[in-house]
């Protein structure tokens, strides 16, 4: 149960590697039990070829190890989906 303000801030930007983005979703998903998530992308202060990288991490990478790691139904991958590791580059670049 949140109880103060600090504890919020966890739970609102998602931002980071795709493993620190799967392990947001994983925590919101523990506190609210949702369905859905709804990605949000900042068009002009992102180059367009960044934009599209992390759209492409989303759909390949993020949705497919929430969806492995919540037993997801209809659109779930194929068997043996792991969750993505964070490499040091995307760390360091903020990904």
């Amino acid at each position: 149960m949140l109880t103060d303000w600090t504890e919020i801030s966890e739970i609102d930007n998602i931002v980071g590697s795709s493993a620190q983005v799967v392990d947001k979703i994983l925590f919101q998903h523990e506190i609210f039990g949702h369905q859905r998530t709804l990605f949000q992308l900042a068009i002009g202060s992102v180059g367009h070829a960044d934009l599209m990288r992390a759209i492409e991490l989303l759909g390949t990478e993020v949705a497919r190890a929430v969806r492995a790691e919540l037993g997801s139904g209809l659109h779930s991958p194929e068997s043996g989906a792991e969750r993505p590791q964070s490499s040091s580059a995307e760390t360091a670049r903020g990904r």
